[in-house]
């Protein structure tokens, strides 16, 4: 259903058949990812583990800046650091 819906999308939008069939072809393979993923539990441990990471990387700047004597509020500093993360990603 999901599938037939993005046909239809892409034949509206009118990309050509190749372009089309790649786009359907890296959907498919990105549903059956997510429904391995999903069978076998791991969403949980890698949300948890993404969660742990990122917070790990603004505590890192935030104590960088802190040692470097920028003596900012802790929500200027989250938002320089994922102004950052964003850019440099």
């Amino acid at each position: 259903m999901r599938i037939r819906k993005l046909k239809l999308f892409l034949s509206w939008i009118s990309l050509n058949e190749q372009g089309a069939k790649n786009i359907i072809s890296k959907f498919e393979e990105m549903i059956d990812s997510l429904v391995i993923i999903r069978s076998k539990g791991v969403l949980l441990k890698s949300g948890i583990s993404t969660l742990l990471i990122i917070a790990s990387q603004y505590l890192f700047f935030y104590f960088i800046l802190l040692g470097l004597g920028i003596n900012l509020n802790f929500t200027k500093i989250i938002l320089a650091v994922a102004i950052v993360l964003i850019v440099n990603t």
